[in-house]
């Protein structure tokens, strides 16, 4: 997860030129090893796709149990993770 917020924290910095060839690169090293983070972790967390104007959204469902509650649905700004 530490691997994951540090690529995320580069990948920020790098927007300051658009073109970076470097911003897609690291933003896939973060969401690569946040996907490794996951399975190592004792909550389950589902990777999800969210249906969106004929496209989809890539999502993570964490399941606190196996209780139907009301799910919550949270979507990031710029800076944030998801």
């Amino acid at each position: 997860m530490r691997a994951s917020n540090y690529y995320r924290t580069a990948e920020f910095f790098l927007h300051g030129n658009p073109t970076d060839p470097r911003i897609l690169e690291t933003w896939g090293k973060s969401r690569n090893t946040f996907r490794q983070a996951i399975q190592l972790m004792d909550t389950l967390v589902e990777q999800v796709e969210i249906a969106y104007e004929g496209t989809y959204l890539p999502g993570y469902f964490y399941r606190v149990d196996d209780l139907q509650r009301p799910t919550l649905m949270v979507h990031g700004g710029f800076d944030s993770t998801g």
